[in-house]
């Protein structure tokens, strides 16, 4: 287009220029001779002179179209780079923009998927934290069910031992009572006098067995009872002389179980309940004392047997309590691990969670920012937009001052060179 323009001035100025004169010829070497050819040559002289003068216009008028058609040129060629420098500014600002819209929107994007990540693994760690509280919840409840358990075993054992003890006691009692039985039944079975057999009375009879064989004698069947009486009281003072009281056991009368019966004072002395309980000799009160000794031992050796049953079912629920103990205690040292585990679990969550909130805290407030700095940005770019399109390259063209000329060009080169030497 310039160079149309160019050639189009170019032939319009020369279409105005005049055409150049012929070339003057030599005058001839002669000298003149007459008056009239020094006229002649007067008028040729001048001639010349004018033809000089008008080849001098026409060269200066030539020069200046020259000057004249290189200033348009270069008044054309500086709106046009004026005008191209302004649309690569216009772009350049333009991508410019547009990168720093898809930062902020990169940025906006990252934070958004750092925020989620970080909710997502708050979430995780609340839902670990919620399992492990469950978790110890039923840990706790089996532990305090074994603890109960526990408790109800002990209490067991200890109505176990008390059941021993009340074995044992009714034990030392029968072997006191055994004891007893023993003397009396060995002094009953020293004879007295061989030659009176009918009157002849054991001496180590106690109040006891007198009182029996006065009941026995009192029976239906059996001799007098003056004749009873009259013996007994002939005999009391003897057969109290001769066997000391018996004494009942300096602790108290404990209950013995059920099925451990302890000897009545019937099963010990039996009651008259015929004539033939008259006739009873000291031997065969001493026979039968033995032989009620004998169930006596019976019954002690399987009430010790008893004992020891009871006592190896004992030993064997103190070491199954003594085990289930231990159990729990390492079930309960287990426990405080696992709650110290979890403690510290719950501490790190919370500063985690404070270090969340602290994050998001900062990513709103660079949010925020981004979001007037872009504003900032909307309206700069508007304003360049309206600037740019307030000024055409047509207006632009028309404008233009007359004297801008190289210093315009120049100036325009180096203010492109610096904002490329800016960069965006």
């Amino acid at each position: 287009a310039l160079i149309s323009r160019g050639s189009h001035n170019r032939a319009a100025l020369s279409s105005l220029a005049i055409p150049p004169p012929p070339p003057a010829q030599p005058a001839p070497p002669t000298a003149p001779q007459s008056g009239s050819e020094l006229t002649a040559l007067h008028a040729e002289l001048a001639a010349l002179r004018a033809e000089t003068a008008a080849a001098l216009r026409r060269q200066a008028q030539a020069e200046a179209r020259g000057k004249a058609e290189r200033q348009l040129l270069r008044r054309e060629l500086d709106a046009e780079w004026g005008w191209r420098l302004q649309h690569v500014e216009r772009e350049a600002q333009s991508a410019l923009v547009r990168h720093l819209y898809e930062k902020q929107e990169l940025q906006a994007k990252h934070h958004k998927a750092m925020q989620r990540a970080e909710f997502d693994r708050l979430d995780m760690l609340a839902q670990q934290e919620a399992r492990a509280k469950v978790r110890e919840a039923q840990l706790y409840g089996h532990a305090m069910a074994q603890v109960a358990k526990l408790k109800t075993s002990l209490s067991e054992r200890s109505d176990g031992a008390e059941e021993l003890v009340r074995l044992l006691n009714a034990q030392q009692e029968s072997q006191v009572e055994l004891e007893k039985l023993r003397a009396s039944t060995a002094r009953a079975a020293e004879p007295t006098s061989p030659a009176d057999p009918a009157t002849a009375c054991p001496a180590p009879l106690t109040a006891r067995a007198s009182s029996s064989a006065a009941t026995s004698s009192a029976a239906p069947g059996s001799a007098s009872a003056s004749e009873q009486q009259a013996e007994a009281s002939r005999r009391p003072s003897a057969i109290e002389t001769a066997t000391p009281p018996i004494t009942p056991p300096s602790t108290p009368p404990v209950t013995p179980p059920s099925s451990v019966p302890l000897p009545t004072s019937s099963a010990w002395w039996p009651a008259p309940t015929s004539s033939a309980a008259s006739n009873l000799t000291p031997r065969r009160l001493a026979a039968k004392a033995t032989a009620e000794a004998e169930a006596l031992k019976e019954q002690l050796r399987a009430a010790e047997a008893r004992a020891a049953e009871v006592r190896q079912a004992h030993s064997a629920e103190i070491a199954a309590c003594d085990e289930q103990a231990s159990k729990l205690r390492g079930v309960l040292a287990t426990l405080e691990r696992r709650l110290q585990q979890a403690e510290s679990a719950l501490r790190a969550s919370r500063d985690m969670a404070t270090d969340a909130e602290v994050a998001k805290s900062r990513a709103l407030v660079e949010r925020t920012e981004s979001a007037r700095v872009a504003a900032d940005l909307r309206a700069r770019l508007e304003q360049t937009t309206a600037r740019l399109n307030a000024r055409c390259p047509s207006e632009t063209r028309t404008q233009l001052p007359a004297a801008a000329g190289t210093s315009h060009s120049h100036a325009a080169s180096a203010h492109s060179a610096q904002h490329i030497s800016a960069g965006p």
